[in-house]
């Protein structure tokens, strides 16, 4: 261990005055870089270690944001983690991630112990399950900054950083009727999450700006996991007349699709074209690979970290707003015009 225990250690050494050094240490902008090079080379001879706890107690604050994940398997949440982590590293601020597991009494409890621990901010994104957001208020009363991403909520005055759901799927689905798909069906997800109803939005108003009736045999429920979804991809499939287009709520109910396609002799995208959504990694190493709409996923988590570093710099020059980005379809030899018979 150094015998140099502290900031007044080092500027006796290099008489210049604790306060001189701890700016620089700090690489502050009034402090010449001449002399920052100086109190670095002369803290790294000596051993010396930051005492991060007490610069952070002096400035009140942790130089942490909680980060609460419905799950963090996905693609989706692990690259808005990505994207988070791109704006906090060079600030050296630090992550604590924790994963709901689409479960709400988790994401109480979780929301509740960042809270407790004072953390700087948190960056949230609720689960399926989530109808009651009575747990949010008190981070609001508190002013605690706090914004919410991906999967949006009703009746919070708060910060939200979503993708244009309704765009994304108009896309999506303005793209079968474009191949000359006559009957389309919408594999939705949990009818409760604001992101699902915004998609069935965008489904109708394609198929209406198409000349297509809504056909409501045509929407089934599902939720965002393909292990809780089969039933609801293999009532689409059971059907006397099997719809010539499906657009899936994401691309891991369009796996689903695409066994129940192979189970039943059913050519893709020959006899069935296939849409899906969120643009996962492995969705361009099907085969076929498979048509989609990517989102800005890792630009929603960079905008998200920087508005709540924002907001604790300046809590009230920030009113609550929500922001929307724009969705891109992908198309791909799920879908592909040029695959199909005439």
């Amino acid at each position: 261990m150094s015998k140099y225990q502290s900031t007044v250690d080092i500027a006796r050494a290099l008489k210049l005055s604790p306060s001189t050094v701890s700016r620089a240490l700090n690489d502050h902008y009034s402090i010449s870089e001449k002399t920052k090079l100086r109190v670095l080379a002369y803290a790294h001879e000596v051993g010396f270690r930051k005492n991060l706890n007490a610069s952070r107690l002096i400035q009140r604050k942790t130089f942490t944001l909680g980060i609460l994940m419905p799950e963090v398997v996905s693609h989706t949440f692990s690259t808005l983690a990505q994207g988070i982590n791109d704006v906090l590293e060079p600030v050296g601020y630090d992550m604590l991630i924790m994963n709901a597991s689409e479960q709400y009494k988790k994401e109480v409890h979780m929301l509740n112990y960042l809270a407790s621990i004072r953390v700087d901010g948190i960056i949230f994104s609720p689960t399926q399950q989530t109808k009651d957001y009575a747990h949010l208020q008190s981070l609001l009363k508190n002013k605690i900054p706090f914004v919410n991403i991906d999967r949006g909520l009703t009746n919070v005055d708060c910060h939200q950083i979503l993708l244009d759901d309704e765009e994304g799927a108009f896309q999506a689905v303005q793209h079968l009727v474009n191949l000359g798909c006559r009957s389309i069906a919408h594999i939705a997800g949990p009818p409760e999450a604001l992101n699902s109803r915004n998609r069935i939005i965008g489904y109708r108003k394609a198929l209406e700006a198409g000349g297509l009736a809504f056909d409501a045999s045509l929407l089934t429920y599902s939720d965002f996991i393909i292990g809780n979804s089969m039933e609801a991809v293999r009532s689409l499939f059971e059907r006397d007349n099997i719809p010539e287009g499906i657009f899936a709520v994401n691309d891991e109910i369009v796996l689903g699709c695409l066994q129940m396609a192979a189970q039943k002799g059913i050519q893709v995208p020959e006899q069935l074209a296939l849409v899906g959504f969120d643009d996962e990694v492995y969705s361009r190493f099907f085969r076929p690979s498979i048509s989609t709409v990517r989102s800005p996923i890792r630009e929603m988590g960079q905008k998200a970290a920087q508005l709540c570093l924002n907001m604790i710099d300046d809590y009230e020059s920030f009113p609550p707003k929500t922001q929307l980005l724009t969705p891109q379809l992908i198309i791909r030899s799920s879908s592909r015009k040029e695959w199909r018979k005439e």
